[in-house]
């Protein structure tokens, strides 16, 4: 089973282009912008929340604490992106619910730039 992604910021071009690398790559991916994604967040169920630095710590006591989070700093290549959620999928979601999820040692490269 794929895992899911919710991609939360505020840019909705960057975040259509940030989820368009990882459903490429075999994802379930939503996008929501601020302060929408809120809502999503306490009604929808995710493996992973994507968001940035800045936002992660502009809005940290909305973000929940039982969704693992990728929290990207600066620019991040799709190589970078895709790398940092495997990493991330790996350490939260059990062994034996990951047999759908992308290797990580074999992420599909991607030319999107997010």
């Amino acid at each position: 089973m794929a895992a899911r992604i919710l991609c939360l910021g505020r840019n909705p071009e960057l975040l259509t282009t940030r989820c368009a690398v990882l459903a490429h790559n075999g994802y379930l991916v939503d996008v929501a912008t601020i302060p929408d994604g809120f809502d999503q967040l306490r009604t929808e169920k995710y493996d992973l929340l994507i968001v940035s630095a800045r936002l992660a710590e502009e809005f940290d006591e909305f973000l929940p604490v039982e969704t693992p989070a990728v929290v990207l700093d600066g620019m991040v290549f799709p190589t970078q992106l895709l790398q940092e959620v495997a990493e991330k999928l790996e350490q939260h979601i059990p062994f034996k619910e990951r047999s759908g999820l992308p290797r990580l040692d074999n992420p599909q490269p991607s030319q999107t730039p997010r």
